[in-house]
């Protein structure tokens, strides 16, 4: 559905990012995991479009991505969660989600997608007129992911989702990732957490100093001794 092949980006003299290249089939979670500085958040923006690259191709459905402009990405089915949130906590639960489908104006579809994400996360549909800034951290973060799922997306990329959370928090966003897998779903998540990303994905990629370094299922890597000690400290 996604795929990277041969990207490079640079900061002036800084190499972020070195021909990096990976797959995300559809109907499948692929994580991309690596600690802070190894380039995983400048692999989103260069998806999404607000990072430049030296190098490389990113297509999505087979086509160029870099044909298409930034906001017209998530008309094609590409959504991105983004670290830090990027929820406007003066609006209400309800309010973020609209905006996250400002696209549709089929209200049948609206409604079908509220209560399509009340579903996954009821306890926002009890606090939907709540404004999201009076909601705790693991609160705003389910937001966060339902805004980023109310444009219907075909893949939607989660980046670092269980930054700051608790345990049990993090524990409902992974089952809520594997939910949205039996919905078929395509997800590329892209976390330092190793327990959440063992947990639920597929395949995972172990990104380090810009460069992937591994690329295996959970079960394997889990086995691997040199990945363990050094990338995937669960």
């Amino acid at each position: 559905m996604l795929e990277i092949q041969n990207l490079t980006i640079r900061y002036g003299n800084f190499l972020a990012v070195n021909n990096v290249s990976l797959c995300i089939p559809k109907g499948q979670i692929i994580a991309l995991i690596g600690p802070n500085g190894a380039g995983k958040s400048s692999i989103v923006r260069a998806i999404g479009g607000l990072n430049s690259f030296e190098s490389g191709r990113i297509t999505f459905l087979n086509k160029n991505l870099m044909e298409t402009e930034p906001h017209l990405r998530i008309v094609k089915g590409l959504s991105i969660v983004p670290e830090g949130r990027g929820l406007f906590s003066r609006m209400s639960v309800e309010e973020n989600l609209l905006m996250g489908s400002y696209s549709f104006k089929n209200k049948g579809l609206l409604d079908e997608l509220l209560n399509r994400n009340f579903e996954l996360f009821p306890i926002l549909k009890e606090r939907r007129q709540q404004l999201v800034g009076t909601m705790s951290g693991g609160q705003q973060q389910m937001v966060a992911v339902a805004v980023g799922l109310m444009s219907n997306p075909k893949l939607c990329i989660f980046d670092e989702p269980s930054l700051g959370l608790a345990p049990i928090v993090i524990e409902q966003i992974g089952d809520a990732l594997i939910s949205l897998k039996k919905q078929d779903l395509t997800v590329f998540l892209v976390e330092q957490n190793a327990s959440l990303t063992t947990r639920v994905a597929d395949l995972i990629y172990v990104l380090s100093a810009g460069e992937i370094k591994y690329c295996d299922t959970s079960p394997n890597l889990m086995n691997n001794n040199e990945v363990l000690e050094t990338f995937l400290s669960v």
